[in-house]
């Protein structure tokens, strides 16, 4: 049996473990099967064309590992992928049908080694003449993870070929077709700016890392003036879930796969393991830690057995779970191809989503509320926070429900569940305004990894002209709020508080600086923790907001006060840090105060903390 009807057969049958996009690539294969068989559907699938590149493949010898010097020792889930890109055509004309190409996988399952084999069949095995292969990453080590393997397996290769050895030059930085006047170069985000190009197919290695989509846009449109070229990403998953990779992921080939969006010159597939198996991994203790326990991890890597090892595998995972934080969550987006929001993220995603209601400010006019202002350089974002707090008659139903319920509660008459049931909780709201230059909406797309162009459209960022950000728009949006709301405080950071703190005094709104120490901002950020664990404060789903809750992390001092670390460049928090100075607002206001961490009476009437 041929090597794809294999993996057709084990996925269909069960007999591979796989995930439900893979299933979904299978499917839609089996489905074009069935309608290239009518004269309309443009497209079929030519199983010599597929057979004749995997034979090419196999008389390359892989370059590292217990496998070196070996031929090429193809697995049923890559000929899977190569009878995809080389097998579907026109009818027409025999052009291959796929333009574009995405695989998302595991490391170690062999991606960069198969990557190089394909750039070694379009430039000496494709028929085309003056064919421009380029690998582009990120960077020129990233780009070499292909590149050398294209040389050294094209240098075993012509020892075998008098004919091949003839036409082929394998130079430093290039390997050239001499016959067809084809070559193959590395690409990176030094040399993303070139024209010129007349690419037959782009290689996108590690797309995760790529803060923006500058070199695939680059390589598109170099391939304009060729009948079949190809871009093709392929890479494992990453941390920033803004970023061009994701978006292009989730947005593009997850519905492609799912039947919900149709392309028909893109082909996709994704090996990850499914919801379900990340909640399995995350309740196994260390011991249960094994092979028979852990046999979905062929999910995200098919390729477990051969590369890795299931033992070095197994070992990983153990270290990992004993390590817990970064280490887990580098096991999950490496070796189990689990996409996260941040190496070390503070608050969970999900935890944050479950918090969005979408409500109307509307709603909040005349509410009492704090605020906090983070204001930025000239060239970046500004944040203005509002919480607005529970109501009188809110906090006058807790009071009561409280006094009634807790001691009961404290003598065991009633269970912790039932006193949950009987005492509402009191619900914060938050909202968050941000402010940018027209030049910072306007520059590069995903400009610091995300598209801020889109956001600013959808309404989430108010745009200002020019290159600075203009402070007088934010200093009459707080003075409308100032009439809206019933604003106690606006706690604002010092650095660049000159701007407008001083004409916003003058007009009568309250403002009180706020330290950005650990002392200042350990208990309002381990507020924000709880409050959004415990499902207490509401958000109306600002994706902004989102992506900055995503990026906060946190460092700690000797006495155990936390902060959000601000270190890492590009990776913004503003959002994050207004959010945290309106509540530490609310925190040093004592009247109607009740506070978020855990609530204690005294005498029955005044809540303090423990």
């Amino acid at each position: 049996m041929k090597l794809y009807h294999q993996f057709i057969q084990d996925v269909t049958s069960g007999e591979l473990n796989s995930n439900k996009f893979v299933k979904l690539a299978v499917k839609r294969h089996l489905s074009d099967m069935e309608k290239s068989k009518f004269e309309e559907y443009p497209y079929h699938f030519d199983e010599d064309v597929a057979d004749r590149v995997i034979r090419i493949i196999k008389k390359l010898r892989h370059t590292g590992g217990s496998f070196a010097g070996k031929r090429f020792d193809l697995q049923p889930f890559q000929a899977f992928m190569l009878c995809q890109i080389f097998g579907w055509v026109r009818k027409d004309n025999g052009f291959r049908r796929f333009k574009k190409v995405y695989v998302e996988t595991a490391k170690k399952s062999g991606k960069s080694e198969f990557a190089a084999a394909i750039e070694i069949v379009f430039a000496f095995f494709d028929g085309e003449a003056g064919a421009q292969i380029f690998t582009a990453a990120t960077t020129r080590m990233q780009a070499d993870y292909v590149f050398k393997p294209v040389k050294v397996m094209l240098t075993s290769l012509v020892k075998e070929s008098k004919k091949l050895k003839s036409i082929t030059r394998i130079m430093r930085n290039e390997v050239i077709n001499t016959s067809s006047n084809s070559y193959i170069k590395t690409l990176t985000a030094e040399s993303n700016k070139n024209d010129g190009f007349n690419i037959h197919a782009g290689i996108v290695d590690e797309y995760h890392a790529h803060k923006d989509d500058s070199q695939i846009a680059n390589m598109e449109s170099g391939t304009v003036s060729r009948d079949q070229a190809l871009i093709m990403i392929i890479t494992t998953a990453g941390f920033n879930k803004n970023g061009p990779c994701y978006q292009y992921r989730n947005n593009i080939v997850a519905p492609v796969l799912e039947g919900s969006f149709e392309l028909e010159s893109l082909f996709g597939i994704i090996f990850t393991i499914d919801d379900e198996d990340i909640e399995h991994f995350d309740s196994l203790d260390i011991e249960d830690v094994t092979e028979d326990n852990l046999k979905y991890f062929k999910k995200a890597n098919p390729n477990i057995g051969n590369s890795p090892k299931w033992q070095p595998l197994i070992n990983q995972a153990k270290e990992a779970k004993k390590k817990g934080g970064n280490a887990i969550v580098e096991f999950k987006t490496k070796s189990l191809n689990i996409w996260v929001d941040a190496a070390v993220q503070w608050i969970s995603s999900r935890d944050w989503d479950e918090c969005g209601k979408d409500f109307s400010l509307e709603d909040m006019k005349g509410r009492k509320c704090y605020g906090g202002l983070d204001l930025s350089k000239v060239e970046d974002l500004s944040a203005f926070s509002l919480l607005f707090i529970p109501t009188k008659d809110e906090f006058a139903e807790y009071y009561s429900a409280y006094n009634k319920y807790r001691p009961k509660l404290d003598s065991e008459e009633i269970t912790q569940e039932d006193y949950d049931k009987l005492v509402p909780r009191l619900k914060f709201y938050t909202h968050t305004e941000y402010y940018g230059p027209e030049s910072k909406v306007d520059g590069n797309d995903f400009v610091d990894g995300v598209d801020y162009r889109k956001w600013s459209d959808a309404g989430h960022i108010k745009v200002t002209s020019g290159n600075v950000i203009d402070y007088d728009y934010i200093k009459a949006d707080i003075l409308k709020a100032a009439e809206l709301y019933d604003i106690q405080f606006i706690e604002y950071d010092r650095f660049l508080s000159n701007l407008i703190v001083p004409q916003l005094l003058d007009e009568g709104v309250p403002m009180s600086p706020f330290g950005q120490g650990f002392i200042s901002m350990s208990q309002p950020s381990k507020d924000l923790y709880t409050m959004v664990r415990n499902g207490d404060l509401i958000h109306n789903n600002n994706p902004v907001t989102k992506w900055h809750v995503s990026n906060a992390i946190t460092v700690t001092d000797a006495a155990g006060n936390i902060k959000i670390d601000k270190a890492k460049g590009s990776n913004k928090v503003d959002g994050v840090i207004s959010m945290i100075m309106a509540i530490g607002g609310y925190n040093k206001d004592k009247e109607d105060f009740v506070p978020v961490t855990s609530i204690a009476m005294l005498d029955g009437e005044e809540p303090i903390y423990d």
